[in-house]
């Protein structure tokens, strides 16, 4: 199946050279990922760490913290990664 993944800010620095992704992984990308994909599948194979902090946006919607790593994607989904917001 294929979906629509956009990293932001330092999440896009943590992906490794040459993966799925691409050399310029700035923007949302196509994805072809497995049936029954979860996020924290997605993870592994754009090859963020499990231990990355993120929140994520899938079709526009918010998916809590506690539903992350089970949540499954379906064709053309869109998933936005966004690092977690910190400030004072």
């Amino acid at each position: 199946m294929r979906i629509s993944i956009k990293l932001v800010g330092m999440l896009i620095d943590q992906i490794p050279a040459g993966g799925p992704l691409g050399a310029r992984p700035q923007g949302p990308k196509p994805l072809d990922v497995p049936a029954a994909c979860t996020l924290a599948d997605l993870l592994n194979i754009v090859g963020l760490k499990a231990d990355v902090e993120y929140f994520a946006m899938i079709n526009d919607e918010h998916i809590p913290a506690e539903r992350l790593a089970a949540h499954v994607l379906r064709d053309a989904d869109s998933v936005v990664l966004f690092p977690p917001l910190k400030g004072g």
